[in-house]
């Protein structure tokens, strides 16, 4: 019974030896997500703002609700793009906090 009980301790150290470079990876690929998203945030707050004054401009001036339309379309894509980086980012702090809660349990 000892035997068995040590084997399962052993077996338990091995496996958390195991996952701290997973949770390297998990780290280094969170970090560079974050700071993809927060490059994303600010080429979509640009290129936004460029579509929307192009939508009201092409409304108001040439009276075309197709174009118009268009351009909204394109800064609603802009929008999900960025939500789904957003999305996996959290995927993958999640996967870390998880991975590390096995380690230290």
């Amino acid at each position: 019974m000892l035997i068995l009980k040590m084997g399962l301790f052993i077996l338990k150290i091995i496996g958390k030896i195991i996952l701290i470079p997973l949770w390297l990876i998990l780290l280094l690929i969170g970090v560079a997500t974050d700071i993809l998203i927060n490059l994303a945030s600010i080429v979509k707050g640009l290129i936004g703002f460029v579509l929307t004054v192009l939508m009201i401009a092409v409304i108001v001036v040439n009276r075309d609700w197709v174009q118009g339309l268009f351009l909204l379309c394109l800064n609603s894509v802009i929008f999900i793009i960025l939500f789904f980086g957003v999305l996996i980012g959290e995927i993958i702090k999640e996967l870390r906090d998880q991975v590390g809660l096995i380690i230290m349990g």
